[in-house]
This record gives C-alpha cells, sequence and structure tokens, in this order.
C-alpha cells in the first residue's frame, strides 16, 4: 500500500506482513540451496530433515499474511474508491429507486 506513512508502532501491518512473507520465501530459498549444495558433495552429510516439519507452521503462517494483505489492499481500495463517490446523477437515480 503505497502513502501509508509508519504509525507510532512502525510500519502499517500490510507492509510488515509483506516484509515476514518475504523473509519466509527466503528462508526456504537459503535452505533448498543449503541442500543442493550439500547434495552435489556426495561426500558431506546430508540434509535429511523432514523439509515439511520445517516449514509447515511458517507456510500456514504465510498463507494467514497473505490474506490480510488482500484484506487490508481491499479495504484500502474501497475506502479510496469512497472518496469518490461523487457521480453526477447518481442523485436522481437514487430517489427513483427509493420511492
Amino acid at each position: 500500500m503505497q502513502g501509508c506513512a509508519d504509525g507510532p508502532w512502525g510500519p502499517p501491518l500490510p507492509l510488515s506482513a509483506q516484509a515476514s512473507v518475504n523473509l519466509a520465501r527466503v528462508h526456504k530459498e537459503h535452505y533448498k540451496a543449503a541442500k543442493e549444495q550439500l547434495a552435489a558433495q556426495p561426500k558431506s552429510k546430508q540434509f535429511d530433515f523432514d523439509e515439511q516439519a520445517i516449514f509447515l507452521k511458517s507456510d500456514l503462517f504465510t498463507k494467514r499474511l497473505n490474506k490480510l494483505i488482500d484484506m487490508f489492499t481491499t479495504i484500502h481500495q474501497f475506502s479510496t474508491l469512497e472518496q469518490h463517490t461523487h457521480i453526477e446523477g447518481l442523485e436522481q437515480v437514487r430517489s427513483a429507486c427509493t420511492h
């Protein structure tokens, strides 16, 4: 969301949430890169971790954050739209519908 200034407790939620989503993505990328690098060296100790167990909670958290980001983006779009509700002739249509 552009134009959002930092509040007294830090950046707005959508910006913080997006930073967290990006951090989780980079963490997973680095994990996979390290795993591939070790796989290229068969004599070194290999990763034998359960990848699903490692990333399950962060994937669920990231999914929730993405839903929050979508929700706040929609709210921001509608609040911006609300500021521009003056449409010529709308009052005539509105009064015709109420009678």
